[in-house]
């Protein structure tokens, strides 16, 4: 898992194809396939489909045993802007959990253009959502702050 990881951070094209092998294991457990989901993300697979590694990531944002994971990962790649770019639109129909946890990866990229769906979430009407997002909202406003 932690090797799958390294590599994904290396973005060399030729490891792709180790990492969607992997992804599509059936054999392999969650957190390798979080990895494997992770790498082919940061290699630059931000297509939102059924079974996309984006589309994976964010569902386990869902799962209490590989949310912390799955946002971790989240966090990470949010800081790039084709990933925000995926994300984003996703933000209004998403669970209140990928909700929350989404608000806190895209509020540590620092980026301005996560600031009107932040707005748009800090007035959510589950106070969790929108409390996420207002913290969000100050961090993503002043990251060297945190």
């Amino acid at each position: 898992m932690t090797a799958l990881e390294g590599l994904g951070r290396l973005r060399d094209p030729r490891d792709y194809p180790t990492f969607e092998r992997v992804y599509n294991e059936k054999n392999a457990g969650s957190a390798v396939h979080l990895a494997a989901a992770f790498a082919m993300v940061n290699e630059g697979n931000v297509a939102i489909s059924v079974f996309s590694p984006l589309q994976y990531l964010l569902n386990n944002l869902n799962n209490q045993d590989l949310n912390g994971t799955a946002q971790g990962y989240l966090t990470e790649l949010c800081k790039r802007e084709d990933v925000r770019k995926a994300v984003l639109p996703l933000l209004p129909s998403a669970t209140k959990d990928q909700k929350v946890r989404l608000c806190r990866a895209l509020g540590a990229s620092g980026s301005d253009d996560v600031i009107p769906a932040l707005t748009r979430l800090s007035h959510d009407i589950d106070p969790e959502v929108s409390y996420a997002a207002s913290k969000a909202l100050q961090t993503a406003r002043n990251p060297q702050g945190n």
